[in-house]
């Protein structure tokens, strides 16, 4: 295809076998296409990013809110642990802490769903209009290029690698954006609270990261290896669904039959090895954060102990080291 009629999906490389690889050649102007095609719905998404930044900040929020909360449970039973009294808590106060928890929260569940809304209508209408593009690309792209680009690869690009753009406008980029903004509020709020803590915190946090580096460079090839076997999947099938006559005609069943099982097997593997791969990540990374997580427990505990901060704000701690490792 020409170069000025380039479509989205032309900046993948295609190896020798016409299969796409899904390495692209020109990122950064593949990423200023989006935004572009994105334009016409920037106040959609700025609607969208605002609900989000509120929502991480009332969530970033929330944990000091809980350590107010424990601290009135404990300042009122600790007569009784040391024997000097018995239980006072300030129901008045601790409801009230209760009240504004559980409408901060709400308020939160509103932002996720009204920001999902959006980001999902937004993600629909952009693949709409790369549809009608790449249909219109395709009545004008001469016939030669069907006869050097196998069906199933182009049938693919116009179902899959669309519904790949549309999850990752509707999941992937907000997910991105709040885990980001999540991460540095956290950071901020944290070394307020204790700075040896928040390092250990950090260090778990890039030993995470380093795993998934180390990963990604095997997932990226299985991922691209699952993505020709698709590609060859749908060759094989709409050549011999649109091609019965033929197939019947000149007694191609065994064959085509030896060939679509081969596709089969090889997209077996390849799926099985992207699956294995994607889902082997978090249980690597859930042990890192837990043995984190179990190191500032205990020399929280310790600091609680020596009075350098109350019970109320290593719970608080705890729970912001889990926010920016939620999914």
């Amino acid at each position: 295809m020409s170069n000025e009629n380039t479509t989205t999906y032309d900046v993948l490389d295609v190896s020798s076998d016409g299969m796409s690889t899904e390495k692209a050649k020109h990122s950064k102007k593949t990423l200023g296409r989006m935004v572009k095609a994105l334009k016409p719905q920037k106040w959609s998404l700025l609607v969208a990013f605002t609900f989000a930044i509120a929502g991480v900040i009332l969530n970033l929020w929330a944990p000091l809110v809980f350590a107010d909360a424990i601290n009135v449970i404990f300042a009122g039973i600790e007569p009784m642990l040391w024997g000097i009294g018995p239980i006072a808590i300030d129901m008045r106060q601790l409801g009230g802490y209760v009240l504004l928890l559980t409408g901060v929260y709400a308020l939160v569940s509103v932002l996720l769903f009204c920001q999902e809304y959006i980001m999902a209508s937004v993600g629909q209408k952009l693949v709409v209009s790369l549809r009608r593009e790449v249909a219109a690309k395709l009545a004008r792209v001469p016939l030669k290029f069907y006869d050097t680009h196998k069906k199933g690869e182009i049938l693919s690009r116009v179902t899959n690698d669309l519904e790949r753009v549309n999850e990752i406008i509707k999941d992937a980029i907000m997910r991105l954006f709040t885990s980001a903004l999540t991460i540095v509020g956290a950071m901020i709020l944290m070394f307020r609270i204790n700075w040896i803590l928040t390092l250990i915190a950090i260090a778990t946090v890039l030993l995470g990261f380093g795993i998934t580096a180390i990963v990604s460079v095997y997932s990226n090839k299985y991922f691209s290896a699952r993505q020709r076997s698709l590609g060859i999947f749908n060759t094989r099938i709409e050549e011999y669904f649109s091609g019965q006559v033929e197939v019947k005609t000149f007694t191609m069943e065994k064959e085509a039959n030896t060939k679509t099982n081969a596709a089969i097997h090889d997209l077996y593997k390849d799926d099985k090895k992207a699956q294995f791969i994607m889902f082997v990540i978090m249980p690597v990374m859930r042990l890192f954060n837990q043995v984190g997580y179990v190191v500032i427990a205990a020399l929280g505990a310790a600091f609680v102990i020596q009075g350098r901060f109350s019970i109320g704000h290593i719970l608080s701690f705890s729970n912001m080291c889990r926010c920016p490792r939620s999914p």
